[in-house]
């Protein structure tokens, strides 16, 4: 507290993060101390704070205080208001380890939000940060949140409801655990598959297989949805068929997904090279559970506005099926410039051959490929025309 005296009154940006033997942060002091903070970021994982440990909150609002984020081992309700009565023209919040009601209370001592990560970090990256501290239009465009099973929807789905007009990116995790209230949860999240987001370009999700049809409907209602990820979920046949009616979806990432309909996602892969079906410019498989099939990769070796492929330690018992992907790839009217290949034992010598040949490739990049040999990647090293990482 001493050093932060000295420049208390130039100091703008504070970012702290402290072990587990250092005592509770004084929140309440720092921000009274530092009244012309723009940006604070403070980490303690498991201290609970108590309105004694925050210390003397500030008298007036720090006015300046646009950015703020909050990783506690749990905050209260009662302690998170004592902090966000202090700084009401917030634009990018994050707290994590709290309360759904912890939703409510942002927005309504917060009005002035466009980004905000409730469990997780809202997905604004530097550019967006920019514009997020610099003004914007009103609203949230920027959404991250984590729901647990045991808490109410309530306040989650009324904020999503409320931003659909203008909220671009959106990363929502919907419950993984669905033993608790699980009919009461579900039911209480359905209106938000029945609302149109007309502003939102990058969608995230996470989510227990029970919520499968309501995120095949939620897709039908992001008209001018532009990147979509899964994580940790399992993916059904009804929601690959939504993902084709999205007319403007260029990025597809399928990451840690344990489980997925194969008649489904054969049928999605074949469907992006239908005319009229989304112009797909990049796909990324990683870190799956499921098996990848020789009929998958014929299908992705075919779709015709596809630029970038990223595969990551995946699973395929047959070596020949990845060869007669890299083949198609090579003898077809292939648009494919960047290729990345992560912890794919499947990917053999004369794979890589084939990849070499494909006249639209320009970067290429290898990652620990242990059935490849060093003769293997030869053709690689001599080829001028691709720009080649490898780390074996």
């Amino acid at each position: 507290m001493i050093t932060l005296w000295h420049v208390k009154d130039t100091l703008t940006d504070l970012s702290i993060s402290m072990d587990r033997t250092s005592p509770p942060l004084p929140l309440g002091v720092i921000l009274s101390t530092c009244c012309n903070l723009t940006k604070l970021h403070c980490a303690q994982y498991n201290v609970v704070p108590t309105a004694e440990a925050l210390g003397s909150m500030p008298t007036k609002p720090i006015n300046s205080l646009v950015d703020l984020s909050m990783d506690f081992s749990k905050i209260d309700l009662k302690e998170l208001e004592l902090i966000l009565r202090c700084c009401p023209r917030l634009r990018y919040l994050m707290i994590k380890q709290c309360d759904s009601d912890a939703i409510g209370l942002a927005r309504r001592l917060c009005p002035d939000l466009r980004a905000l990560g409730f469990n997780l970090p809202p997905p604004a990256q530097n550019r967006e940060k920019e514009i997020v501290a610099s003004g914007s239009r009103n609203g949230i465009r920027y959404l991250s949140m984590l729901q647990y099973t045991s808490q109410s929807a309530v306040q989650p789905t009324g904020l999503l409801l409320d931003c659909a007009p203008m909220v671009e990116n959106i990363v929502l995790g919907l419950p993984l655990d669905t033993t608790i209230n699980a009919e009461d949860i579900l039911l209480q999240w359905n209106p938000i598959a029945t609302t149109t987001y007309c502003n939102l370009k990058t969608l995230s999700l996470a989510y227990h297989r029970r919520y499968g049809p309501l995120v095949s409907r939620l897709l039908l209602h992001c008209p001018n949805l532009m990147e979509l990820m899964f994580a940790d979920c399992s993916i059904d046949q009804e929601t690959f068929r939504s993902i084709l009616r999205l007319r403007n979806l260029r990025k597809l990432a399928i990451e840690a997904v344990n489980d997925v309909n194969y008649g489904g996602l054969i049928e999605m892969l074949a469907g992006f090279s239908i005319p009229g079906a989304p112009a797909i410019q990049a796909i990324d498989i990683s870190d799956c559970q499921f098996e990848l099939t020789d009929g998958m990769f014929q299908f992705l070796a075919v779709i015709p506005s596809l630029r970038n492929i990223h595969l990551s330690d995946l699973v395929c018992e047959n070596q020949g099926a990845f060869e007669r992907f890299a083949s198609t790839l090579r003898d077809g009217p292939s648009a494919v410039t960047n290729i990345i290949l992560s912890g794919l034992p499947f990917v053999t010598d004369k794979a890589l051959e084939n990849i070499n040949g494909i006249s639209s490739l320009r970067s290429i990049e290898l990652y620990g490929l242990d059935s490849v040999t060093p003769q293997g990647l030869q053709c690689l090293y001599s080829n001028s025309r691709i720009s080649a990482l490898i780390d074996m």
